[in-house]
């Protein structure tokens, strides 16, 4: 589960779906993408998502730009998964966005 992101800073994690408590292996061929996007209210549209990204590895890097210019405060999040034309809800949460220290 991830808890917070801080502005200005680049945040890399893996997200990897589970069918029956086992990894799935995302490596393999036709398993799909990882989906994870971040928004201020639960029903804004996709379009106005401050972070909407697509791993076909689960691997995510949010890169430091991207974090940049959002406000600090609570989100929510959702990590979905996206195989052969079905879509399933992996894990949903609020997220702090948080101002780090540094300058």
């Amino acid at each position: 589960m991830i808890q917070k992101i801080f502005t200005g800073n680049t945040v890399a994690f893996t997200a990897v779906p589970t069918v029956d408590g086992v990894p799935v292996d995302m490596s393999a061929e036709d398993q799909g993408k990882v989906g994870f996007i971040v928004k201020l209210n639960r029903t804004d549209p996709d379009e106005e998502a401050v972070i909407n990204k697509e791993s076909t590895d689960g691997q995510f890097t949010i890169a430091d730009t991207e974090t940049d210019g959002i406000a600090p405060g609570p989100y929510f999040y959702e990590f979905r998964w996206f195989f052969n034309d079905a879509e399933f809800t992996l894990e949903t949460g609020i997220l702090q966005i948080c101002r780090s220290v540094y300058d």
